[in-house]
């Protein structure tokens, strides 16, 4: 035996794994648990308020907590590459089929009370977001930890490695967590290799894999002729029990990219759902249907804020600004107005006075700590309350609920080829960039999950993205 391969036995005989699928599982079916009993504890409440029998909804939503066992089956527990939206469309699907069994066999009986439909309704409402919240919580608390995760090795050159490390700490809820990176290329990233991340070369990956535990591999080369992927996947076909394949295919959808069988050749499918003209008529349906019910839901809450702008500060209650719409046409949004009436003067001597101020507005079209905010204003602001009456503009098709953030003319310059794929759509109150930090991001990154939702929209992105967005209102991510 050589004195290269002693070496390479000798390091992979004292890899150690800390990762334990196991606990990730455990604490993800523990999760779901207590989403699931605080949605029937509070459909419970509900229920006795409204003087109805409670030892109904009790002996008939229980059951309810066998959901696990469905998310089991799609392949929930732990979630394993799979993507926010996908994750999120399994378990809407796995809660109303879950739900609706138990639904169905609550009216086959005899004494169950037709008043029980509501509270299913509601419990299954809660269910859906309780357990987005309760996961979201749980990976941000643990996705950091040792011993969380599912894990995983790449092969990559030093460029692709490092991207997909980046993109896994940022995307927690993929669920990987990289313990071994065998390059493709002569490995230099030695700083990985004292950080606990095994480095080595390609015949070293069956062995380390068979040491440590591992079944998962991700596979990313810039090899255009796709010999190395082949001989990776035929090499370790035994070894791991997935293998994800990632192209160096910038800018195309993700989420909705089908693989074919193209006569023996792998073809990608990618499926632009926004220009199918029945999509479109759904959207617009949604759009006509929601804004209505919310007006009339929250037309108390729209009472008080018209109030409280009157009364606390001089000027009109509500502010309309030109923004660009759908075919490059413009419109004005409507917001409860969170600004001094002299907004502008206010600005522009704030700006004289401050070049770092300056700076930060020409960089983000934003500031933090904005000085024509009001005390009233800067509330409304926090919970997105401002903008309520834009579901005006939703109803009248200049706006969508969901759609890419509103931008003024002075913008679509910075949006250079991405603007193609802006104003195909209308813009939107929520969006990717309000669910993914908001301010807290750059510019940059706004544009790109514009241009993100374009190529990726679906009705279940539409979905997500409403369900996150009451979880970012309510705890204030971003806003300011």
């Amino acid at each position: 035996m050589s004195a290269i391969a002693e070496r390479v036995i000798s390091r992979v005989a004292n890899c150690k794994v800390t990762q334990k699928r196991w606990l990730t599982c455990l604490c993800l079916v523990a999760s779901d648990c207590i989403a699931v009993s605080l949605a029937v504890v509070a459909s419970l409440l509900v229920f006795r308020f409204w003087h109805q029998q409670p030892e109904l909804l009790t002996t008939q939503l229980l059951p309810t907590l066998l959901l696990v066992s469905v998310f089991a089956a799609l392949g929930l527990y732990p979630v394993v590459g799979l993507s926010p939206v996908k994750e999120f469309q399994k378990i809407l699907l796995a809660t109303t089929l879950g739900y609706g069994t138990v639904c169905l066999i609550s009216f086959l009986r005899v004494n169950a009370e037709p008043a029980l439909f509501t509270a299913f309704v509601f419990a299954w409402a809660a269910t859906v977001l309780l357990i987005m919240v309760c996961r979201a919580i749980l990976r941000s608390t643990f996705s950091d930890s040792s011993w969380w995760g599912t894990p995983t090795i790449i092969f990559a050159s030093d460029d692709s490695a490092r991207m997909i490390l980046e993109t896994l700490k940022t995307h927690p809820a993929l669920g990987l967590k990289v313990v071994g990176i065998f390059s493709t290329e002569s490995p230099q990233i030695s700083s990985l290799d004292e950080d606990g991340i095994y480095v080595g070369p390609p015949h070293s990956a069956a062995m380390f894999a068979e040491r440590c535990g591992i079944f998962h591999a991700i596979i990313a080369t810039s090899d255009t002729d796709g010999q190395t992927i082949d001989k990776i996947i035929k090499t370790h076909a035994r070894t791991f029990k997935s293998l994800l394949v990632i192209p160096e295919i910038p800018q195309v959808s993700s989420v909705w990219v089908e693989p074919r069988d193209f006569g023996g050749m792998l073809g990608l499918h990618v499926r632009q759902n926004l220009m199918d003209p029945r999509a479109r008529m759904l959207k617009r349906a949604l759009d006509i249907a929601l804004p209505a019910f919310l007006a009339t839901l929250l037309l108390p809450v729209l009472a008080i804020i018209f109030a409280a702008i009157r009364l606390s500060s001089r000027g009109p209650v509500f502010y309309g600004q030109t923004r660009i719409g759908r075919n490059n046409s413009t419109f004005t949004a409507w917001k409860f107005r969170s600004m001094f009436a002299n907004a502008d003067e206010v600005l522009l001597s704030q700006l004289e006075k401050n070049p770092k101020l300056r700076s930060e507005w020409e960089r983000d079209h934003k500031l933090k700590n904005d000085p024509r905010i009001t005390s009233v204003g800067r509330l409304l602001r926090k919970t997105s309350l401002d903008e309520l009456p834009q579901l005006w503009n939703v109803f009248r098709g200049d706006m969508s609920l969901v759609g890419p953030r509103p931008i003024v003319a002075a913008e679509i310059a910075r949006y250079s080829d991405v603007f193609e794929a802006y104003k195909s759509v209308r813009p939107g109150i929520t969006g990717m960039w309000q669910v993914s930090g908001r301010n807290n991001t750059t510019y940059l990154e706004r544009i790109r999950f514009d241009e993100y939702y374009v190529r990726n929209w679906s009705v279940w992105l539409d979905l997500y993205i409403l369900v996150r967005t009451f979880k970012t209102v309510l705890f204030g991510e971003g806003a300011y």
